[in-house]
Parts: structure tokens; C-alpha cells; sequence
């Protein structure tokens, strides 16, 4: 029986299971809390065991103290992921505000912060986007200028026939 720990009790065994060494009163319980080494050069492994009552009866004058522990260690990872999360989705809310903010005015080269891989390649995908968008604009004016030039030049084309014919008409 050690003496730092009530009910607990201490045997050394042959690697085959026989008995090298136990006090003769202690024989494990049915309901008992068992540790065993592993096995030594010699081949002998200790096995420690104590009832579930005495080892429980142990722990009882700490329970508050276990408690506090583990609330204070819940406290401390929820605030830790808190701030963690915050500071993973900053980059993200900033992409989502200029994605929001985006208008042909404002395509010239958004400039969004990066962080990870991944915010990289969305922060290059959503750069790209607006460039091409920008393109697409500008094209489309073009476009537009063309068609607006193609229809005056029709319509000269129309006036002057009229013109030459009334000025032949007059004469």
C-alpha cells in the first residue's frame, strides 16, 4: 500500500503475467483504476491499481478548482478564435466593400489588401474582373462612336443628293 495514495497498491510482473513482486493483502478489485509500464529490459512491468472510490474520493476538494480551470480555458479559446476569425475575415469584409463600392467610375485598379493564398487569388480574380470590365466599357463606347458615325455619315449621304438637286433645280 503506498503511502501517498490511499487504496492504491503496486506489483511487479514477469512479462507472462506471473507475479514477480506484490504485497500478499493487495489483489486488484473488479471496479479498480489499473496503470501498467511497459515492459523493461528484463522483461518485469509495473501495474499500479486503486479502487474508483478512493481514487474519486481524491479528486473531490479539487472539483472547484478543476471547474475554474476549464471555464477559464473555454474563455480563453473562444476569445482566441474570436480574434482569430476577425482576423481572417478582415481581408474578405474589405474585398466584399470595394466589390460593393464598384461602379464604372471606379474601375481604374481597385487596390484590395491581401493576406492568404486564397485572398490572393480572389483579390487578383475580382483586379482582373475589373480590367476586363473596364475593357469591355470602352470597347463598348467605341462602339457606340462608331455606330454614331456611321449613321451621321448615312444621313450626309442622304442631304447631299437633295442639296445638288435643288441647287439644279433653282438654276
Amino acid at each position: 500500500n503506498s503511502p501517498g495514495l490511499s487504496g492504491a497498491y503496486a506489483g511487479i510482473y514477469a512479462q507472462d503475467g506471473s507475479v514477480f513482486y506484490a504485497p500478499e493483502d493487495s489483489v486488484p478489485v473488479q471496479n479498480s483504476l489499473l496503470a501498467v509500464s511497459p515492459v523493461n529490459a528484463y522483461g518485469l512491468s509495473v501495474r499500479v491499481w486503486q479502487s474508483r472510490e478512493a481514487a474519486l474520493a481524491m479528486l473531490r476538494p479539487h472539483r472547484l478548482q478543476v471547474a475554474a480551470l476549464c471555464a477559464v480555458a473555454l474563455f480563453v479559446s473562444a476569445a482566441y478564435l474570436y480574434f482569430a476569425s476577425r482576423r481572417i475575415t478582415k481581408p474578405i469584409r474589405i474585398i466584399r466593400h470595394m466589390m460593393e463600392r464598384t461602379a464604372l467610375e471606379t474601375l481604374d485598379t481597385p487596390q484590395i489588401p491581401s493576406g492568404g493564398d486564397e485572398l490572393k487569388a480572389l483579390s487578383r480574380a475580382f483586379n482582373d474582373l475589373c480590367l476586363r470590365l473596364k475593357a469591355a466599357v470602352a470597347a463598348q463606347m467605341q462602339a457606340q462612336q462608331r455606330e454614331t458615325r456611321a449613321l451621321m455619315d448615312a444621313l450626309q449621304a442622304q442631304v447631299d443628293p437633295h442639296f445638288l438637286f435643288n441647287t439644279l433645280n433653282v438654276i
